[in-house]
């Protein structure tokens, strides 16, 4: 359980770095009299690494809970995630084609990502309710873990569901500081 808690406190320390280091490109260009540049979509430089994490740490949070610290048998351990497994599958098929996400601007390959980190993040939230509900017996004193755990993949879930359906509301027609026809 250790080693899995460690791992988790590692990729959120790579996915911070590969948000820090390229918004300090400006910085860096100045100080070394560099040329380095995100790219041309900002966004997609962005999310492309973070989707993927978004997916290691929803899995993670699903499963490390039902590790024990010293040893963990194979064959329980499978069982107890067995039914979350089966339950979160479901319910992300229902989002997926109910929910209607189809932010293919960006190819098959990250749409099949978001898919993958929304199962990784129904999974999250789905595990940790079946954790407080049978190993922990509905014992609320001691689900604080769980119940954090539960709040995390619902906001991984959120913004995945309103990063892939991105749709403008409201135009500003009348703009009395003109910021120029490319402005947003």
């Amino acid at each position: 359980r250790e080693f899995w808690m460690f791992i988790g406190a590692l990729v959120l320390f790579l996915a911070s770095a590969a948000i820090i280091v390229p918004t300090s490109f400006p910085i860096i260009n100045k100080v070394f009299h560099t040329n380095l540049a995100i790219g041309a979509d900002q966004e997609f430089s962005y999310n492309r690494v973070q989707v993927f994490v978004a997916v290691i740490i929803g899995i993670l949070t699903a499963t490390v809970q039902y590790l024990r610290y010293k040893n963990t048998p194979k064959e329980t351990f499978f069982q107890k995630i067995l039914w979350p497994t089966v339950t979160a599958a479901v319910i992300t098929l229902a989002i997926s084609f109910l929910g209607g996400i189809k932010y293919d601007k960006f190819g098959i390959g990250f749409l099949a990502a978001i898919h993958l980190a929304l199962f990784a993040s129904v999974y999250a939230v789905v595990a940790n309710a079946f954790f407080i509900r049978t190993v922990l017996n509905t014992n609320l004193k001691a689900a604080g873990s769980a119940i954090t755990h539960i709040g995390f993949g619902l906001f991984l879930v959120g913004v995945l569901i309103s990063s892939a359906k991105k749709e403008v509301l409201s135009v500003n027609k009348f703009n009395p500081v003109n910021f120029g026809n490319d402005s947003k």
